[in-house]
């Protein structure tokens, strides 16, 4: 068995059992609506190199939002909600997106993205979950 075979596996068993994604986490909410309610994990790692590692929350009230959501990956089941692994600077004004999950109402896996850092860097702004919970972290 290759080696690259090996680490698919085990990827897949560990997002089998929870090992890939917070299962226990405490999420704080910061904003909530009609439309959307965001949070974010209270449990933040911090790097070695000074990157805040921090799970952001959002779960989407409106149907139209969710249908979004869908399309944007191509699935037909609607998701309520998203659960991105964000790595922010030392002081929160740069963010990168590392990994992506959606889940449906029924909390179904729909889709997920790798680990990955091939998006870059890229400011932080209040125009969407992660951009809100980083300049609410920024300010503390």
């Amino acid at each position: 068995m290759s080696k690259s075979s090996i680490a698919i596996i085990l990827l897949l068993c560990l997002s089998f059992i929870g090992l890939a994604q917070p299962k226990d986490m405490r999420y704080k909410v910061l904003q909530s609506d009609d439309i959307v309610t965001i949070s974010y994990g209270t449990t933040i790692t911090e790097r070695s190199s000074g990157e805040h590692i921090v799970w952001v929350k959002a779960v989407y009230q409106d149907p139209i939002w969710q249908e979004y959501f869908a399309s944007q990956v191509g699935i037909r089941t609607p998701v309520q909600t998203t659960l991105s692994k964000v790595w922010y600077n030392p002081n929160y004004a740069l963010c990168m997106v590392r990994q992506i999950f959606l889940f449906s109402k029924t909390g179904k896996l729909l889709f997920k993205t790798e680990d990955d850092s091939s998006a870059g860097w890229g400011y932080v702004n209040a125009s969407d979950p992660v951009g809100i919970v980083g300049e609410y972290l920024g300010e503390q």
